[in-house]
């Protein structure tokens, strides 16, 4: 009977782990009425990040990428579900770029395949008053913006999927045999 059960959840995994999503930051679509970021650090020298310049804040912007993100992930007429996590601002300057300028981070990932980083940089709250001492404006091509949204795109390579795939699998089964000794072992 475990090894049905190990059959099935192996089987379910390496589906899990195969199906197909999004290969690059360009499959998600920019903030509506937003402007793309031309800036040093945006576009090609920071592989899979997008940033837009807008005046949505966090409440909007957080919503429409978890959207998005799970119609990248419709299989079978079903919506794979995801995490959300909530970061430090700080851990921006990690995963996104050194020095990334951040007010909130947030994750939305599937375990052992993609994550997908919202940064937010909101200088000023929605009532216009300053967030930090130093707050400035954000102007760009003499537009004022409230905001600035920066996306990150983190996917694994398929052969490293199978390659925790066989780590997993392999780990189930040495945990088993290993236990099975231990229990004859201790009613030996």
């Amino acid at each position: 009977m475990s090894k049905y059960i190990f059959f099935l959840f192996s089987i379910i995994l390496l589906i899990y782990l195969l199906l197909p999503g999004p290969t690059s930051v360009e499959n998600f679509p920019p903030l509506p009425n937003s402007l793309k970021s031309t800036e040093p650090g945006d576009t090609t020298q920071n592989p899979n990040t997008s940033a837009y310049f807008s005046d949505y804040y966090r409440e909007k912007v957080i919503p429409f990428y978890k959207n998005e993100f799970k119609n990248h992930f419709i299989y079978f007429g079903i919506k794979m579900p995801n995490l959300e996590l909530n970061h430090p601002p700080q851990y921006a300057s990690e995963v996104i770029r050194p020095y990334q300028q951040s007010y909130y981070l947030e994750e939305f990932v599937h375990p052992l395949r993609e994550s997908l980083y919202i940064n937010g940089w909101e200088p000023y709250d929605e009532a216009g008053q300053p967030r930090f001492k130093y707050s400035h404006g954000i102007v760009v091509e003499n537009q004022a913006f409230n905001t600035k949204t920066t996306i990150k795109y983190y996917a694994s390579p398929i052969w490293v999927r199978l390659v925790i795939w066989v780590g997993i699998a392999l780990s189930i089964v040495l945990i088993f045999k290993t236990s099975i000794k231990v229990i004859r072992g201790r009613n030996g």
